[in-house]
């Protein structure tokens, strides 16, 4: 990918950490893991399972989500850190 690109991805980097991200880098997609223990991870240690659409099951299946980060050159990698109450 040509520098076009850098100067988005860049962007979106500022913008988390100026939106409160701990932290937020820039990545290549594909040294993202996909693993179909997330899932069991999820269904038998999570009290939101099956009761969020962005918890299993109603979230993509590893193959569907590794084929889905293989169609980007880039992805932006943020953590955020929770207050806790």
């Amino acid at each position: 990918m040509g520098d076009s690109i850098k100067p988005s991805i860049n962007f979106l980097e500022e913008k988390a950490r100026t939106l409160g991200a701990a932290e937020a880098g820039i990545i290549s997609p594909k040294s993202i893991v996909t693993a179909a223990w997330v899932r069991l991870k999820c269904q038998f240690g999570c009290a939101y399972f099956n009761k969020s659409h962005c918890c299993p099951p109603n979230t993509p299946t590893p193959q569907q989500m590794r084929e889905v980060l293989d169609c980007y050159a880039r992805a932006v990698l943020v953590r955020c850190q929770v207050e806790q109450a």
